[in-house]
């Protein structure tokens, strides 16, 4: 599996995409996650219960077994990626879920930054929904963002000029998230990207 994945996460355009569907595939067909990569990923707990909530979905209603908080396990799921900085259409689906459905757990694949028009207000929208439903909405990030916070030197605090060089090669022309907030180098980035 680790070097499908790999593989596929180096191949160039929407190379997460390519990588997460990879590793769908080779899951589904029983190949294991290495244990070395399940070692050190971030909020592995959290994602393991995300996981087991979603295989649970598949079992016949009368053989469910609830994997997390009762309440919690019998809430639809919802899974979304690729926002790049459309707060428009987020809207549009959380309020169309919020008619049609009531209460789910939204689940968002991350790449919020770069490629879009509105990657602040989108951002902003996410941070408050985050903060408005903890228990049910939960955003992972997706390649666009890990390279955007590397860039401003995450996890330190010290931007790194190398990082924004790779990550230069994530966005088209005029649709970079240093542009939407109105920067054109790295300091400038630095200090207009609220943290």
């Amino acid at each position: 599996m680790a070097v499908a994945v790999e593989k596929a996460a180096r191949i160039g355009g929407d190379s997460d995409s390519v990588a997460a569907i990879t590793g769908l595939l080779l899951g589904a067909a029983g190949r294991p996650i290495p244990p070395g990569w399940l070692r050190v990923l971030p909020e592995a707990d959290r994602i393991r219960r995300l996981a087991a909530d979603l295989h649970a979905l598949d079992q016949p209603v009368a053989s469910r077994v609830p994997v997390s908080a009762p309440a919690r396990a019998e809430l639809p799921l919802v899974v979304v990626a690729d926002l790049h900085g459309r707060p428009d259409l987020f809207a549009a689906l959380v309020h169309r879920l919020d008619v049609e459905i009531g209460r789910y757990r939204l689940v968002t694949l991350g790449d919020y930054t770069d490629n879009g028009p509105d990657i602040a207000p989108l951002l902003d929208r996410m941070i408050a929904l985050r903060a408005e439903r903890p228990d049910t909405f939960h955003p992972i990030l997706g390649n666009h963002d890990l390279a955007c916070l590397r860039a401003l030197g995450f996890p330190g605090e010290t931007p790194d000029a190398r990082w924004f060089q790779e990550w230069n090669h994530y966005w088209d022309e005029g649709l970079s998230t240093p542009a939407r907030y109105g920067a054109s180098d790295l300091d400038g980035f630095a200090r207009a990207m609220p943290l």
